[in-house]
């Protein structure tokens, strides 16, 4: 990821300083350690996707979130409220779902590094099923005030067997009480 002196100013700020295994930011920096959603271009397995004829919802196991794509045609809007997945429109190439999601709130991170964006960021995602059983997803962010350059990212992710259901139990509120974002609790969540 190659980032304008801006973003690097701010990611140095964000690094946990006790950390040295590699980049992490710091919990109380993190709107993800305080139960705010991650954010579209953090926000990772294990989901579920549901498609309709209208739309398609990626629903998350981390803290019960929720993507709504539109795939009826329509445009991403003129002037659009900020929100913690942004306003997501999809259409199909060929077997491959072309995702472009804009209006992303720049208190979400980009990772658990620390990385930041702002709400001019544009993420791309390009998601198709590379086998039977594995889902590809690229992922292309650009944003002209924190990155240099776009920056690319593709993860494969296998099926879960057919009897897996996402998890009800582990949401952020119990995480809290349990200690888990700062050590004290429970390991092995």
């Amino acid at each position: 990821m190659v980032l304008t002196a801006w973003a690097e100013e701010r990611h140095l700020y964000n690094k946990d300083p006790l950390y040295h295994n590699g980049d992490r930011v710091r919990n109380e920096l993190d709107p993800s350690s305080h139960c705010f959603p991650a954010g579209a271009a953090r926000i990772g397995a294990p989901f579920e996707i549901v498609h309709t004829p209208r739309e398609i919802f990626i629903l998350y196991e981390d803290n019960h979130e929720i993507r709504q794509i539109f795939m009826d045609g329509r445009k991403h809007p003129e002037e659009m409220d900020l929100t913690w997945n942004g306003y997501a429109i999809g259409r199909w190439d060929g077997d491959t779902l072309v995702v472009e999601t804009i209006g992303l709130r720049e208190e979400t991170l980009l990772d658990g590094a620390g990385h930041v964006h702002t709400s001019e960021m544009r993420m791309v995602e390009r998601i198709r099923r590379i086998t039977y059983d594995a889902l590809e997803i690229e992922k292309t962010l650009t944003d002209p005030k924190a990155l240099a350059k776009p920056y690319t990212t593709r993860r494969t992710y296998i099926l879960a067997p057919p009897d897996w259901d996402i998890l009800e139990d582990i949401t952020c509120e119990h995480k809290f009480q349990r200690g888990i974002w700062y050590g004290e609790g429970p390991s092995g969540l």
